[in-house]
């Protein structure tokens, strides 16, 4: 599997998939929406940006390993997954790491030898990415 790592915007990289992580919402259950919407995602078109915001209202509830392959028309990618890493506050490495393989895996599964990866702002307190 190969991974690509680059500096600069995830929506210029041209790659068979894009990865990007959503932290589940602080609101209640019954607020929309389910998860908050990636910073990343804001250079992205905005076909792209309400079709993320329509599933986070609807059907994605960001929960921990739990994925989702998007389809966009415009971007330079031909797939973008979205990752749950579940509540902000209760994130950690270890979350971090199953999201990840999780995400890794279910491309892996699909014949998706190659992809990029977005990550997310967090407290770095509680990550170590060595």
């Amino acid at each position: 599997m190969n991974v690509q790592f680059f500096q600069g915007h995830i929506s210029s990289c041209v790659s068979p998939a894009a990865i990007i992580f959503v932290f589940r919402s602080s609101k209640k259950k019954s607020d929309k929406p389910k998860g908050e919407f990636p910073e990343v995602a804001t250079n992205f078109f905005s076909d792209t940006q309400s079709l993320i915001k329509k599933v986070l209202d609807q059907d994605f509830s960001c929960g921990v390993n739990q994925s989702l392959i998007l389809y966009p028309t415009k971007e330079k990618f031909e797939r973008l997954v979205l990752v749950g890493l579940g509540e902000r506050e209760k994130f950690n490495e270890e979350k971090f790491s199953h999201s990840i393989g999780a995400a890794a895996l279910m491309l892996q599964e699909k014949k998706i030898d190659r992809f990029s990866l977005a990550l997310p702002s967090f407290d770095a307190e509680n990550i170590s990415l060595e």
